[in-house]
């Protein structure tokens, strides 16, 4: 049987060889200045593994632009994503001090969460996957493509993808911005790009804090984000750093007995990738690696005495083509990913992965047609292969129909099979979970309004839980439950122009989501499965006054299965003024006590004032 076992220094010199072969090779076509028919239109990646127009896409996909970033009260990736329809986000804390964030009732460890295209998923345990090293001034747009994707992105795309695409330097980016609010909040950030002939270089630091709206819920996040990106008529390159540092006081986020409870993160990840293209043909290659260390205290009062200190680390690199024929368009594609852990109490291990991805387009006068799939070898599981196809039929402009089917897997983690303590036991022998998923929908585009359903159901085999016979009993990890899980999207954007001249109600989106899951009746006491939300309702609503007064309010309705419902609104008032931007933001105005995830309660009202210097011209 195959099996990786080269160094991590041999690991990177393999794969940064290999790119810069194909770029040597390939660096000639890089002067033709024919462009790909593709880059006519507004491109979406994540759905599809080559570009696509929007409303092309056969799938469920959301796309938050940086203007609506702009216009919304959070300040962290996290906070964002709670405003989105399918996905459900349980924070423990504020600011996106630490949050699991799911799609359509998967569990965090089942969501792909991608930087610029690049894994960032933390083999250690799915309550990292968002220690992201960019804020929110660095983000372009976020897409995300809701239900299986393995056929894309192999293993942990479950229950959807969350792709994070930064901004770049080769486009003016010059701002500051500072904040301040209840509970001795602070947040300050700068971001200064230096865009020249042949590409450009951006840098931002960001940093945020707050003394705690309960004790022990302090904390200080900071990060720091470059990058340079270097063209050649149609050949492009980029390298990217992140840097991020949490420093949190924990209550209450693994046990209510323990309240104590302090953690430290540091998360480095960098990234080189590439681009060249000529006529209808296109290279990507990449590398990356990514470092979560994590340092957890169960009493910040007595460091000494429980101690955890957790280091992983993930090396990939990857090779993608895109090809359009007079068949349709090709991707094909192949990646090789290494992970590590060194932990005081998981011990030292590695796994490695190998994997090859196809995808085709075909287009038959009004009907879309998208085969394709993966088979991915891992040292501990060997070969398995996971098929998919969408599938689209244009009814008329603007009116589209279309479904999907495909497997997807996801690989336990570090913690779930070597994690061991008086209360908790780890399973060496648990194997990857799997599910079938089905989706069905209508997508209607207007001028003035965007809307959709979708339908789905998701078949879930051999899925990972905490469970145990008694309460006498240790929780132990087995691939204990078929799950399946059924439910409705339904979303509509509206854009108008409703007021006169001083006043004007400009957009309204909302959403509606429910779920329904059902498991095997076992007689195991559980811990995660089945905690979802039933019923979720979002409503977005943005006025644009008088004297360049905009006016923002956020509604938010969640039922779910394991907690009392709850009901918030927020709101942002923003002044426009020559190059600088001042604004009021309200959080939880209606005051609601709330918890989201195991014991921690989140905040209450709160308060923040600032401002924003716009000088890019």
């Amino acid at each position: 049987m195959i099996r990786f076992q080269f160094s991590k220094i041999l690991f990177v010199r393999i794969v940064y060889t290999l790119v810069v072969m194909l770029n040597f090779f390939l660096m000639p076509f890089a002067h033709s200045q024919e462009k790909p028919d593709y880059y006519l239109k507004e491109i979406v990646v994540t759905a599809n593994r080559f570009p696509d127009n929007l409303t092309d896409i056969n799938r469920s996909v959301t796309i938050i632009g940086s203007d609506q970033i702009a216009k919304s009260t959070a300040k962290s990736v996290e906070e964002l994503l709670e405003y989105v329809a399918g996905v459900d986000v349980r924070q423990r804390g504020s600011f996106g001090v630490q949050a699991d964030v799911s799609i359509r009732g998967s569990s965090s460890e089942q969501t792909l969460i991608l930087i610029d295209g690049i894994k960032v998923n933390d083999p250690q345990t799915g309550h990292h996957n968002l220690n992201l090293p960019v804020s929110l001034y660095d983000i372009e747009k976020i897409e995300m493509l809701r239900g299986q994707g393995s056929r894309l992105y192999g293993p942990n795309a479950f229950g959807g993808v969350i792709n994070i695409i930064t901004k770049k330097g080769n486009t003016k980016n010059n701002n500051l911005s500072l904040s301040v609010g209840d509970f001795g909040f602070l947040m300050g950030s700068g971001s200064f790009s230096i865009p020249y002939r042949f590409g450009g270089s951006k840098i931002s630091i960001a940093h945020k804090k707050s003394n705690g709206y309960h004790s022990n819920t302090d904390f200080k996040i900071s990060t720091v984000y470059c990058t340079n990106v270097f063209n050649l008529a149609s050949a492009k390159s980029d390298i990217s750093f992140g840097y991020l540092n949490k420093e949190y006081g924990a209550y209450a986020f693994y046990s209510d007995i323990y309240p104590n409870e302090w953690e430290k993160i540091n998360t480095t990840f960098v990234n080189f990738s590439s681009s060249i293209r000529k006529s209808k043909y296109a290279v990507f290659p990449k590398i990356y690696w990514r470092r979560n260390f994590d340092d957890f205290v169960l009493d910040r009062d007595k460091p000494d005495w429980y101690r955890n200190e957790h280091t992983t680390d993930v090396y990939g690199g990857e090779i993608h083509f895109n090809m359009i024929s007079q068949f349709g368009t090709t991707a094909v594609g192949a990646e090789v990913t290494r992970e590590t852990i060194n932990s005081t109490n998981l011990g030292n291990h590695q796994r490695s992965n190998f994997g090859f991805y196809f995808e085709h387009k075909s287009v038959f006068k009004k009907i879309t047609f998208v085969p394709g799939a993966s088979s991915y070898y891992y040292s501990n599981w060997g070969w398995k292969i996971y098929p998919g196809f969408d599938v689209g039929y244009q009814i008329t402009t603007g009116l589209r129909l279309y479904g999907s089917a495909g497997h997807s897997f996801r690989v336990p983690n570090f913690t779930e099979l070597y994690y061991s303590s008086p209360a908790n036991q780890g399973n060496v022998n648990l194997k990857p979970e799997q599910a079938w998923s089905y989706e069905a929908g209508l997508n209607w585009s207007k001028e003035w309004l965007n809307g959709k359903i979708t339908l789905f159901q998701r078949n879930g085999e051999q899925l990972i839980d905490w469970v145990r016979d008694s309460p006498e009993m240790v929780w132990q990890s087995r691939n204990i439950a078929n799950v399946n899980t059924n439910g409705v999207e339904i979303a509509i954007d509206l854009k108008t122009d409703i007021g006169g001249k001083n006043f004007a109600l400009s957009q309204i989106r909302s959403s509606y989501v429910f779920l329904n899951s059902n498991r095997e009746k076992s007689s195991l006491e559980s811990k995660y499965i089945l905690n979802y939300l039933r019923h979720k309702l979002l409503l977005n609503i943005e006025i644009n006054a008088f004297n360049n007064i905009y006016q923002n309010f956020s509604c938010r309705y969640e039922d779910r299965v394991s907690y009392k419902d709850l009901f918030l609104l927020d709101s942002k008032t923003s002044w426009k003024f020559r190059k600088i931007n001042f604004f009021l933001e309200l959080t939880n105005i209606l005051d609601t006590t709330y918890v989201e995830a195991g014991f921690v309660p989140m905040p209450g009202r709160w308060a923040m004032l600032g401002f924003e210097l716009n000088f890019n011209n």
